[in-house]
């Protein structure tokens, strides 16, 4: 009988992959992911590639749903921004089950201390800036997603030009990589760095 599972595979190293999440990876018929975390799949396991294919992908999943165990991996935790959120639209709840993972969110906030259950939390991939301002004007704590585009510069560009102070600011990034950076600075000093925003970088601004 089939099951598939969503799993959480942490913010990137592999140490940060829970006990359970490799147990269940390991009994997989396929496994299914970019191709950064096909690489915690076993070596000759069978594996789909997880790109722009939502859609075949999907379609897949619900052909297959009952005559294999199906491992999605999902980088960080299921519940902060995945791909999860596009299959459990389309399946019922008793044909998943979630195996959360350490999430990028969770580990920033472990690295600098701070506590993360009064956290505004907004991802721009793919979006726009608009309205970006007002949500930081409410909020004391509030941490963003970055993409290519809204890199963490580019962010603080926006909020200064929309009348925001010189607010607090800490750029994550690549956590728990070999090139992991913190950069501890505030919105003036962070629009006008002159740098390359590779990978996956999480801003938090904060209210004093």
């Amino acid at each position: 009988m089939g099951k598939i599972y969503i799993v959480g595979t942490g913010p990137g190293d592999k140490d940060y992959l829970l006990p359970l999440a490799k147990k269940i990876i390991k009994k997989a018929d396929v496994v299914i992911g970019s191709s950064r975390l096909l690489s915690f799949a076993p070596e000759g396991k069978k594996t789909i590639l997880l790109k722009s294919n939502y859609s075949q992908v999907l379609n897949y999943i619900k052909k297959n749903r009952n005559r294999e165990i199906i491992v999605v991996l999902v980088s960080g935790s299921p519940g902060v921004f995945s791909f999860s959120r596009k299959i459990t639209a389309v399946l019922k709840s008793s044909e998943f089950k979630v195996i959360p993972g350490i999430s990028v969110l969770q580990l920033a906030c472990a690295r600098i201390a701070e506590t993360w259950d009064d956290l505004c939390i907004i991802s721009l991939h793919a979006k726009t800036l608009r309205g970006l301002d007002k949500k930081i004007k409410v909020n004391k704590k509030t941490i963003i997603f970055c993409d290519n585009k809204n890199t963490p510069s580019y962010t603080a560009k926006y909020l200064i030009k929309k009348g925001a102070g010189r607010l607090e600011s800490i750029a994550f990034g690549n956590l728990s990589m070999p090139d992991e950076e913190i950069i501890r600075t505030d919105l003036f000093q962070l629009a006008v760095a002159k740098r390359e925003w590779k990978g996956l970088w999480l801003l938090l601004i904060k209210k004093r």
